[in-house]
């Protein structure tokens, strides 16, 4: 294949993998904002740290051919961070669908309903007790006061149950998790690819140009002596 077909390529599908990185990086810095108060900031901190994730690779490579062996490292370590920072950011940003798949699951619905109708029950209990307090059934009130323990207790399963329900309902509810972290390491794991491959490319480049400029000045030297003979 053609290298200029290849460096197009590997442009064009990094630019792509920097935009969905930044994307999902963005989306999770600016829900972590929404609860400190200032999303806006960190969206664009998170937009600003996966963006020099995007260039730091090809920084390490650059350092490195240049024998900057201790500058290359130090480049390699910020890389590497940035990497897992972006990595974390991706995970919890495609965990949130999974875990919304899961919530708009009939499984889980009904497991929510149960619970605000025991919840019902309760409230409806107690204000029932009240007004028999205030008749002064004492005695039907201390009944009635008995049944709210066993409701408790049921509210309590069912949030646990809630709490640790992940679906089974289909391939997202079942391997989501999975699905989530492979994805975000697959996507980390391209923007290094497309930035080596490009780097190569650009060496074979300069490789060929550098052997075109050897053999034209060896061919003009061949001239030079022919026509001095």
């Amino acid at each position: 294949m053609n290298n200029n077909i290849i460096k197009l390529i590997c442009i064009v599908l990094s630019v792509a993998t920097a935009c969905l990185s930044a994307t999902l990086t963005t989306k999770f810095m600016f829900s972590i904002g929404t609860d400190m108060g200032s999303p806006l900031l960190m969206a664009a901190l998170g937009l600003l740290l996966d963006l020099a994730k995007c260039a730091t690779p090809l920084f390490v490579l650059f350092l490195w051919s240049q024998k900057m062996r201790l500058t290359s490292i130090f480049a390699l370590v910020l890389s590497m961070t940035l990497s897992a920072v972006s990595f974390s950011a991706s995970v919890a940003a495609l965990e949130s669908g999974v875990v919304a798949n899961a919530q708009n699951s009939v499984s889980y619905q009904r497991i929510e309903s149960q619970i605000t109708d025991y919840r019902d029950q309760v409230i409806e209990l107690r204000q029932l007790a009240k007004r028999q307090q205030a008749a002064k059934q004492i005695t039907k009130s201390q009944n009635t006061l008995s049944q709210i323990p066993t409701l408790l207790s049921r509210i309590d399963e069912l949030s646990n149950q809630q709490a640790n329900f992940t679906g089974s309902e289909s391939v997202v509810s079942k391997y989501g998790m999975m699905i989530s972290y492979v994805t975000a390491l697959a996507l980390e794991l391209l923007s290094w690819l497309f930035v080596c491959v490009s780097f190569a490319l650009n060496k074979v480049k300069h490789s060929r140009s550098q052997s075109f400029t050897v053999r034209y000045s060896r061919t003009q030297s061949a001239k030079y002596e022919c026509a001095t003979d």
